[in-house]
């Protein structure tokens, strides 16, 4: 009686450990948590296509794109970017905010109103890329 019992606690601590290794492994082998360049990868964003230089105007939520979506901007290397989250979902990166909009990108976080007007760079599903020839915060 005493080897079975034992038994069963040595598989019970086996079975415990193969499902933390492989929770472990999950998790490191994540799209969320692998080591990003400072731009997307394909993980983020696996149907990535040009766009045909269309110009568009949204008006959405401030964020912190990294932060917030897991996205970057196409242009600038190690930046967090800056992104907007309309009322339809769709996210829009804005390019080169940390530069052109400086005070706007040091408060991405305050969860302002802002309408910009770009080109599109790139496009995937519910996520656009814009190079922006205006940003405005609106609240």
């Amino acid at each position: 009686m005493f080897g079975s019992s034992r038994k069963q606690r040595l598989v019970t601590l086996t079975a415990a450990i193969i499902m933390s290794a492989t929770v472990i492994a999950a998790i490191a082998f994540s799209p969320a948590t692998q080591s990003d360049s400072g731009t997307h990868t394909a993980n983020v964003v696996p149907d990535l296509q040009e766009s045909d230089g269309e110009v568009v105007t949204l008006t959405g939520t401030s964020h912190c794109a990294k932060c917030s979506f897991g996205l970057r901007p196409l242009n600038a290397s190690g930046e967090l970017g800056y992104a907007l989250r309309t009322d339809s979902g769709t996210i829009a990166v804005i390019e080169d905010v940390h530069q052109q909009y400086s005070s706007t990108y040091q408060d991405r976080f305050s969860s302002h109103q802002a309408t910009v007007t770009g080109t599109v760079l790139k496009r995937s599903d519910n996520v656009v890329w814009i190079q922006p020839t205006s940003l405005v915060v609106t609240k």
